[in-house]
């Protein structure tokens, strides 16, 4: 049910930003509008929020290797779905959208409620710790191979990073946020989630939706991203005897494409179709790899 209500909400909004472009109530050339308010004010703020909280003394002393685990399993994913990227494409950007795709999924919008309602506050910290690696990678090489930019100091130190270490230097010499400005930033994060499906939804009504689902190399994508990830790194870690690990593990690499593969593109004038493929295709199915993917690994 945790997982049908939040795809419900999130085709709500898709479906509002599909229908606004239809019926012409906004311009599909104001698409990028909303990618650089993603990009340059909502994401940023979250960046900033996250680290500042969770980037403690206390928990790189006490939870490491929970965050460890996760520098590790984003690693492996990364660099595997790197090397499939290259084997489905020769464009070079698009091998990056692939390896994005396939690499990195939904952990914001999808995964944080999700791991709340099945293992409470308690779990969504220790899930947070865990993708603090994610973050770090969505918000550095990420962001610069999807827009374009040279991934080295100057690339790097951009509108994303900056509030990522600042919330790192906030967050190690507990600096601390007034709650004026907690609030401001948690307000423009919970933003991310339906601006993004308004995005989705204008950048699929570009498309015929028949399109979407005839794309033999997204069904490969979804494949991996859904099912082949998910399964291999759950009982990797089972074997290892790393039981607690494997469950975010798996909640983290079972959930569905983000929305990254849009917005980023979308701000160097790429084209979006491939992400909205994978936007639409993954979470559908999620509904069904989700539940599947946690019982054969004995997750409840």
């Amino acid at each position: 049910m945790i997982i049908f209500l939040q795809v419900l909400k999130l085709f709500s909004f898709i479906m509002a930003g599909y229908l606004l472009s239809k019926f012409r109530l906004v311009s599909r050339d104001q698409a990028p509008i909303l990618s650089r308010l993603l990009a340059n004010v909502f994401v940023p703020c979250l960046a900033l929020k996250t680290f500042s909280t969770n980037f403690t003394v206390k928990n790189l002393s006490e939870q490491y290797p929970l965050m460890l685990c996760g520098l590790v399993v984003v690693s492996s994913v990364v660099l595997v779905s790197t090397l499939l990227a290259r084997i489905l494409t020769k464009n070079h950007y698009m091998r990056h959208v692939y390896s994005y795709s396939m690499a990195i999924p939904n952990f914001g919008y999808i995964g944080y409620p999700l791991v709340q309602g099945l293992l409470g506050d308690a779990g969504l910290f220790s899930f947070m710790l865990f993708v603090l690696a994610a973050n770090a990678y969505v918000y550095s090489i990420g962001f610069c191979t999807l827009t374009k930019q040279p991934f080295n100091l100057k690339g790097f130190l951009n509108g994303m990073t900056i509030p990522l270490l600042l919330g790192m230097i906030f967050g190690l010499l507990q600096i601390p946020v007034p709650a004026v400005a907690m609030d401001i930033l948690t307000s423009a994060g919970n933003c991310i989630g339906p601006v993004g499906m308004i995005l989705a939804g204008i950048v699929i009504s570009e498309y015929n939706l028949a399109d979407l689902i005839k794309d033999k190399t997204a069904y490969i994508v979804t494949f991996v991203r859904l099912i082949a990830i998910p399964l291999s790194v759950g009982f990797t870690l089972k074997l290892l005897g790393l039981h607690d690990l494997a469950l975010y593990a798996t909640l983290f690499c079972t959930l569905p494409c983000g929305l990254n593969t849009i917005v980023y593109p979308k701000l160097v004038n790429e084209d979006c179709k491939f992400g909205a493929k994978m936007a639409f295709l993954t979470n559908i199915l999620c509904c069904i790899t989700i539940p599947i993917n946690l019982h054969i690994l004995g997750i409840q």
